[in-house]
C-alpha cells in the first residue's frame, strides 16, 4: 500500500488529505528489494580473507583439494571452524566463479565421475488394450473374435496354468 498526499485550496486555505491506494508496479518494486535482501548471507560475505587464503592454497605451487585446503585452515587456527564452509559449500562456490581458483584448476574434478548412470530397464509391450479394440466387436454381431486368459494356481510357480479361449458370439470355450 501506497500512502499519498492531496492538496485541495478552499476559501485561500489549504487542505492536505492523507490516502493509501494499492500501485502494482510500487508493489513489485518492493518485493524484489525485499528478495535482494533475503535468504541466508554467504559466509565469504563475512569474512572475505577466506576466499583468497582458499585461492592460495589450491592454486600456484600448492595445488591443494579444497577439502585439504579446509582443514590446513581450520588446524592453522586462523579461523574457527564456524567460520570456514563445508567441502561441498566450498565445489558450490568454485563452480559459481566466487573463487579465482577454476574446476580445471583442481586435480580430480575434472577426471572423476559424480554421478552413476542409472540402467534403464526394458518396458515390457503387453499388446493393444481392451478399451482400444473396434465397437464391432463389443457388439457380439460377428464370428471370430476370441478373448483369451490364464489362471494361474496360487500354491507353487512352478504349477501349470489354465488358458482359456472364449468366442464372443456363440461363447463356445476352450480351457
Amino acid at each position: 500500500m501506497t500512502t499519498q498526499i492531496s492538496q485541495r485550496k478552499q476559501n485561500g486555505k489549504v487542505y492536505q488529505y492523507l490516502h493509501t491506494l494499492y500501485l502494482a508496479d510500487v508493489a513489485e518494486r518492493k518485493y524484489h528489494e525485499n528478495r535482494q535482501n533475503s535468504g541466508r548471507r554467504m559466509k565469504w560475505v563475512d569474512f572475505p580473507d577466506i576466499l583468497g587464503k582458499l585461492d592460495d592454497l589450491m592454486s600456484g605451487k600448492n595445488c591443494f583439494s579444497p577439502d585439504i585446503a579446509l582443514y590446513i585452515l581450520r588446524n592453522n587456527g586462523d579461523f574457527l571452524a564456524s567460520e570456514l564452509p563445508s567441502t561441498s559449500t566450498l565445489y558450490h562456490w568454485i563452480d559459481q566463479g566466487f573463487l579465482k581458483t577454476k574446476n580445471i584448476d583442481l586435480l580430480y574434478k575434472m577426471s572423476r565421475n559424480t554421478k552413476k548412470k542409472k540402467a534403464r530397464r526394458n518396458k515390457t509391450n503387453l499388446g493393444i488394450s481392451i478399451d482400444k479394440r473396434p465397437q464391432v466387436i463389443n457388439t457380439r454381431a460377428t464370428f471370430g473374435h476370441w478373448e483369451i486368459d490364464t489362471v494361474v494356481g496360487s500354491l507353487n510357480r512352478n504349477e501349470p496354468v489354465l488358458l482359456t479361449l472364449t468366442e464372443r458370439l456363440t461363447r463356445f470355450e476352450l480351457i
